[in-house]
């Protein structure tokens, strides 16, 4: 995301882990960020998986515990961006996307790689997550194949 607010020529500062979040967006209201990425098949999300988006909500309320004083102190917005590895999308990421899809398209971008500004920011998110499942796999199948030949040879 802030690849894409770089292209539209919108300052962002992305830092480490912290007390502000790890992405601070300048907009026309200074909003702040911090991303994460839930499979809401975890062990410790298990007991909410009877419920649509719960293991996303729940991560957001603690990102806004964490993260959200410090911003209301600096006078910006706090907007958790959470993401299912199935690819659900919290509330407060939407709201993210949206502030973002208009200030790049307050810049004068209106499109990007020739799609609506607002999609390309959807694909891009879509992809990344979709790269991070494909490496979990890949990883996961590697470590398999490691363990399987570690018990035939000896």
């Amino acid at each position: 995301m802030a690849r894409i607010a770089r292209l539209a020529g919108i300052a962002v500062s992305v830092g480490d882990e912290g007390s502000r979040g790890d992405g601070h967006f300048f907009f026309l209201r200074p909003t702040y960020t911090d991303t994460a990425v839930v499979h809401p098949s975890a062990p410790g999300y298990l007991r909410l998986a009877h419920r649509p988006l719960a293991a996303t909500l729940q991560r957001e309320r603690d990102k806004i515990q964490s993260y959200g004083h410090a911003a209301i102190l600096e006078g910006a917005d706090f907007l958790p961006t959470v993401f299912e590895t199935f690819g659900a999308v919290g509330p407060s990421a939407v709201k993210f996307i949206n502030r973002l899809a208009d200030e790049v398209i307050g810049n004068g971008t209106s499109t990007m790689e020739d799609q609506p500004t607002k999609a390309f920011i959807y694909r891009s998110i879509a992809a990344t997550i979709q790269k991070g499942n494909a490496q979990v796999l890949l990883t996961g199948a590697r470590r398999a194949r490691s363990r399987l030949s570690s018990a035939y040879s000896e």
